[in-house]
């Protein structure tokens, strides 16, 4: 719950930053990310480490070996701490460049998307491939 409320504090720098200012749903984008940093951060160290950055990718049903998990994390970590804390993270979700960071991020859980189609891993039939 304490790191909850240091996050929010973080998204209100945010709100109040004038970089900022000029995008749209800003406070519904941040309490999103806020939850996806939440969910990816296992420890609830503040920082998203390398293992839980491999097991985000993998509940995506994405594979990234170890160096391709350190250069996203190089990329993403402005304090070359050798982790991505939730400023970092929000930095570079609501930059307007594009990254592998960013896309894996933006791309739905396997479940979820099993969820949605209604089609379940044990559902397919490979006779039919």
């Amino acid at each position: 719950m304490r790191q909850i409320r240091s996050l929010q504090e973080i998204n209100k720098s945010f709100l109040e930053d004038e970089d900022y200012e000029n995008i749209e749903n800003l406070e519904d984008k941040l309490n999103g990310l806020l939850d996806q940093f939440v969910e990816f951060d296992l420890n609830n160290s503040g920082d998203i480490n390398i293992i839980e950055l491999k097991m985000m990718i993998e509940k995506k049903g994405l594979q990234r070996t170890h160096l391709e998990l350190r250069k996203m994390i190089g990329k993403v970590d402005l304090n070359k701490s050798g982790t991505i804390n939730y400023d970092e993270f929000v930095i570079e979700l609501l930059s307007q460049e594009d990254s592998e960071f960013k896309e894996i991020v933006q791309t739905e859980n396997v479940s979820d998307k099993e969820k949605k189609t209604g089609i379940a891993k044990r559902e397919i039939n490979l006779d039919l491939i």
